[in-house]
């Protein structure tokens, strides 16, 4: 991401399923959802990716699946561009604490 600043969010899905498909894995059905700090709220994205810049300063995701070799695979990681608000930073804080407890 840093290697392309205003990457859009159907940029980094387009990219998913190249990498996807190379490595010949499955996308699971409508699994997919790239959202910038606009739209990262949101339970379900609808588009599911956009052509909004994805590195707006704040909160953003990525969520994922594919099945590969017998394994299905669900994904959701959080990405923070920019400065972040003191409330945005305690969420990300607490989703890291949350994946570490695993």
């Amino acid at each position: 991401m840093k290697e392309h600043p205003g990457l859009r969010e159907v940029d980094l899905a387009i990219y998913l399923e190249t990498e996807n498909e190379r490595a010949a894995a499955l996308k699971v059905p409508a699994s997919n959802a790239d959202a910038n700090c606009t739209r990262s709220g949101m339970i379900h994205q609808v588009p599911s990716s956009s052509d909004a810049r994805l590195d707006l300063p704040g909160l953003a995701l990525i969520d994922f699946g594919l099945w590969w070799k017998g394994y299905a695979t669900d994904v959701t990681v959080p990405m923070a561009f920019g400065k972040l608000l003191p409330e945005q930073q305690r969420m990300l804080d607490v989703n890291r604490q949350a994946y570490d407890w695993l």
